[in-house]
């Protein structure tokens, strides 16, 4: 495929609003739906059904109420209602997946759009890629990322920045991680050349837009700031569009990083989100190549994810313990325990426990950590161990399943302990579910 360099243009649109237009391989975004499929994410999919059990599974199709899939165990294909299903996805879904391309737009309602080709002026935010081209209102969009693609960790650290803007000033996210509040104008972009490299990483470094770029004005003051040093825009937080809960909402993951929170789909195939955005996929896309993931967004009933613990206990060797981290958000759930860490829940009745454990990689290239879990129940005074894991280490044997029943309530402890000392294995606990014994 032909790949243009990016580049910023200050141009005016059909009715004369004075804009800027940002494209990365804007050849790629017109071509239609050639290699969508990233083999670096080619992971083994899964169905994970609200009962905690799950299978390998092929997606066959998706319409927004029901889900068809194709198992190793059935000879034809199964349509399943959503509301039986927590997820279907990869084997270890990423809390946070980067989106493939430099630039990207994210929605007040949760959800973001890789972006090929980007124009934003006062009023909106045009958007193009792989798979649609949309225009959305800029009360919709919560920040418009620049620079990228980022790793998982980074992802995570500007989802926390964005969370804690608020107030009438616009905020710029400079790539070192400052954030400056002011006014970002959006009709003064100046004309930059972009290299196809520009600020590919967590750096800063790359060398590209050093020039003349975003007019921000702040305490009276007025300076250009270079577009390469920008990691993310962020339009005024009260001027954006409320958004309003409702049960049903799924989330939609693609290949390319997108996810989407829809909350229906129309007859004519049309995605509407729940900020109201209505989106169409191009037809050359075909669905199955395309769609990575899905989930229902209300939180299955006895989720340990969406469950807040009676007592957290974390043992560090070193300075402070790692905090305890729950999420269930865009497909994935999980709790990120401390190394050596004691999880303690409330069990009524006799239920079973089903989920995985994952020790996730946490520097490249060094000695990975091991660490070993196990599921305990206390009643009684009794206190009774009825599973352990094998040592767990990433970049070996780094994920396995259970399924425990427990045959009594009162406590269930779930149990981190670090195999090869120290603090800097990362424990998770994954789609760990409680539901009631047969």
């Amino acid at each position: 495929m032909n790949t243009l360099n990016s580049w910023l243009l200050l141009t005016r649109g059909i009715a004369g609003v004075v804009c800027w237009t940002l494209a990365c391989g804007v050849a790629d975004a017109q071509a239609g739906g050639d290699a969508l499929v990233d083999q670096t994410l080619a992971d083994e999919s899964v169905v994970v059904y609200a009962d905690g059990k799950q299978q390998r599974a092929t997606l066959t199709a998706w319409d927004g109420q029901t889900l068809t899939i194709q198992t190793p165990d059935d000879a034809a294909p199964q349509t399943l209602p959503m509301e039986q299903l927590l997820r279907y996805g990869p084997t270890v879904p990423s809390e946070f997946v980067p989106v493939q391309t430099p630039r990207s737009v994210w929605l007040v309602d949760g959800s973001r759009l890789a972006a090929r080709w980007l124009e934003v002026d006062q009023q909106s935010c045009r958007v193009a890629n792989d798979w649609c081209r949309v225009s959305i209102p800029l009360e919709r969009v919560q920040a418009i990322q620049l620079n990228g693609p980022l790793d998982a960790a980074a992802w995570q650290r500007i989802a926390e920045q964005l969370h804690a803007i608020d107030g009438a000033d616009d905020a710029i996210v400079m790539v070192g991680g400052e954030v400056r509040r002011g006014r970002v104008g959006l009709d003064s972009w100046q004309a930059a050349a972009f290299a196809a490299s520009a600020i590919l990483d967590d750096t800063g470094q790359g060398g590209a837009g050093q020039g003349r770029g975003l007019r921000f004005e702040w305490a009276e003051r007025s300076v250009d700031v270079a577009l390469g040093r920008v990691r993310v825009v962020v339009p005024s937080p009260v001027l954006r569009q409320r958004v309003t809960e409702s049960p049903g909402d799924v989330w939609l993951g693609a290949i390319d990083g997108s996810r989407l929170r829809v909350r229906k789909v129309d007859g004519q195939g049309r995605w509407h989100l729940a900020c109201g955005q209505a989106l169409e996929k191009k037809a050359t896309v075909k669905q199955t190549e395309w769609l990575r993931s899905l989930a229902v967004c209300d939180p299955v009933p006895g989720l340990l994810a969406a469950e807040q613990p009676l007592r957290y206990r974390a043992v560090p060797v070193f300075g402070q313990p790692r905090p305890l981290r729950q999420w269930t958000v865009g497909g994935s759930n999980g709790i990120e325990v401390a190394a050596t860490s004691r999880l303690v829940f409330r069990v009524d009745g006799a239920q079973r426990l089903r989920g995985k454990v994952l020790v996730p990689a946490v520097d490249e290239g060094a000695v990975q950590a091991a660490c070993q879990f196990t599921i305990q129940s206390a009643a009684g005074g009794k206190v009774t161990t009825h599973w352990q894991s094998e040592p767990l280490s990433a970049g070996k044997k780094s994920v396995q399943s259970f399924d425990v029943p427990l045959d009594a309530g009162g406590l269930l402890i779930l149990g981190s302990d670090s195999v090869s000392g120290g603090d800097r294995s990362r424990p998770i606990w994954l789609d760990t579910i409680l539901v009631e014994s047969p």
